[in-house]
């Protein structure tokens, strides 16, 4: 059938719907009438308005005939004037130039040298301290202190503590079971090193067992794993390892671990004794300098600690957390 015969003949039956709802006859039959003449009607124009429709959008057929037709249905007269309006425009007034999605970069050089990201904390030790104190919703608590994982010991056992006082349990269980696990790997070393010791009878071999029996007493210490009666404890279990080892044979790194232990429990010209006697067994002094100053720090000879930490800053074997140290008293 031809389009403009389709558009007459839909036009008059719309109009003589609309004129037979407004006719004065009962409503009975005024009702039957509309809807027979208005939804043949619809049916026509969606016929109409189907053809002109991109072939794309006319399958499958059922469906968006169906669409046309409900569309045109539950609107009389606005619902076709807009469908014809909509589908003329974009007809006859297609955007010529669509913005593309997506922008082209070019791909960028590579550096030089690749970055040292050992180098560069990937985390934050105060964000990290911010988010366990004051997040508002657990589940923010509970990934920064799963977030500990990656960041050192000291740090890491200091931030757990915190939130071992966290009010909601799931937080407080994670946090003490990740110091609980910290602990135990240590303890069940400290153990194994002590039953070999037991049955060692070479000198050499006993030497080295006490270092590493007591280099695990002094990590639970400086860890900060134990408090009151039982630091105090684990402070004399390493001062007498270190000290059986060094009566088999004087090292360079056990008589700095000395040194570590006695500061520790505040025996700092002993201390200071025992970095200076690695010194003198051929320790770099770079590797004691840090130690000394801290010494020197409590004992208030400030003058000390600029010196060390001068013999510090000349070595190649600075760390991160010493550059602000650096910067403040060497500047």
């Amino acid at each position: 059938m031809d389009t403009r015969w389709l558009v007459v003949q839909a036009s008059l039956l719309e109009s003589a719907a609309i004129g037979g709802l407004l006719s004065p006859l009962p409503l009975w039959m005024r009702l039957p009438i509309f809807l027979i003449g208005h939804g043949t009607a619809a049916a026509m124009y969606s016929v109409l308005l189907w053809r002109l429709l991109p072939r794309r959008f006319r399958y499958p057929a059922a469906r968006s005939y169906l669409f046309l037709l409900s569309f045109q249905f539950c609107m009389p007269a606005i619902g076709t004037l807009g469908l014809s309006s909509s589908m003329l425009l974009a007809l006859y007034l297609p955007r010529e130039k669509r913005t593309p999605p997506w922008q082209t970069t070019t791909i960028p050089e590579l550096p030089f040298k690749p970055m040292d990201l050992d180098s560069y904390p990937i985390y934050s030790h105060g964000g990290l301290a911010q988010i366990i104190k004051h997040a508002s919703t657990p589940e923010k608590r509970l990934k920064a202190v799963l977030s500990t994982k990656q960041m050192p010991e000291k740090q890491a056992i200091s931030l757990l503590r915190f939130a071992l006082k966290d009010p909601v349990d799931d937080v407080r269980l994670l946090a003490y079971s990740m110091l609980d696990t910290k602990e135990k790997s240590i303890s069940e070393n400290i153990h194994q090193h002590l039953k070999v010791l037991r049955n060692t009878v070479s000198r050499k071999r006993q030497r080295i067992l006490h270092h590493l029996i007591a280099s695990n007493y002094w990590e639970l210490v400086y860890l900060d794993l134990a408090q009151g009666g039982v630091r105090r404890h684990m402070l004399d279990q390493a001062q007498a390892h270190i000290a059986k080892s060094l009566e088999i044979k004087r090292a360079a790194p056990a008589l700095k671990l000395y040194g570590r232990i006695l500061g520790e429990a505040g025996k700092l010209s002993e201390s200071k004794a025992m970095f200076e006697a690695a010194l003198n067994e051929g320790m770099a002094e770079a590797e004691v300098a840090p130690y000394l100053a801290e010494v020197a720090f409590i004992s208030g000879d400030f003058h000390q600690v600029e010196d060390y930490l001068r013999i510090y800053s000349r070595s190649d074997k600075q760390t991160p957390t010493m550059q602000p140290i650096l910067k403040y008293w060497l500047t």
